[in-house]
């Protein structure tokens, strides 16, 4: 097991308040109308975070991962899994080398289940109107195994929840649901998608077997 002393902790936590001021000031200085804090703490990651957003109630966590599944790497693609599976918040999460750009294309993948219950539909509406985006909901099944006698009640209830924002539904067949939502992305040059992770075991198998993830 590793061990870590006092002493050699504090140094670590003082080295990295330094860099992480450094850093805040950077980016205040760049953006001066926008408050920007910064917080270092040692302690385990997962929950740090949950015991910070009980702290301040953000509206979203935002997570860098890089998806080389190896060393350090692999560590932050578990905590950003991690993360989705245990927080009650938002998250958004950064693929490595990403860079920013105005949001056009947002594909929210959803089995039309619950609607009402299970989408976060404030988030949805606020990432659309803020970028004046346009929804794209992709639902994906395969000889109608997820159809059911309520599937038309919740599509219907989906489309009035939707109002006002512009969207439009895609139906796809596929057996493969973690490929079919990366191929779907991928060819049609989507900017963001928004999952409802309702399974921890679907989560782990889109990110092992996507490519742009």
């Amino acid at each position: 097991a590793n061990i870590v002393y006092a002493d050699s902790l504090q140094e670590l936590v003082k080295e990295a308040t330094k860099k992480m001021e450094d850093k805040r000031a950077a980016l205040q200085e760049a953006n001066p109308t926008v408050l920007i804090e910064a917080k270092v703490e040692a302690g385990i990651l997962l929950d740090s975070l949950e015991d910070l957003c009980k702290e301040i109630h953000p509206i979203l966590v935002m997570m860098g991962i890089t998806g080389s599944g190896i060393g350090m790497d692999k560590l932050i693609g578990s905590n950003a899994i991690a993360a989705m599976h245990h927080l009650h918040t938002p998250i958004m999460i950064i693929p490595k080398g990403s860079t920013f750009s105005p949001l056009q294309k947002i594909c929210f993948a959803c089995d039309l289940k619950n609607v009402v219950q299970s989408i976060p539909i404030g988030s949805i509406k606020l990432f659309a109107t803020l970028f004046q985006a346009k929804v794209h909901i992709l639902n994906i099944d395969f000889h109608h195994q997820n159809m059911t006698g309520k599937t038309l009640e919740e599509y219907n209830t989906l489309e009035s929840m939707l109002e006002g924002i512009p969207h439009e539904f895609h139906f796809v067949e596929d057996e493969h649901t973690p490929l079919a939502i990366d191929s779907f992305c991928t060819k049609n040059n989507m900017d963001l998608l928004i999952m409802v992770p309702k399974k921890y075991s679907f989560v782990k198998a889109l990110f092992h077997s996507s490519q742009s993830k």
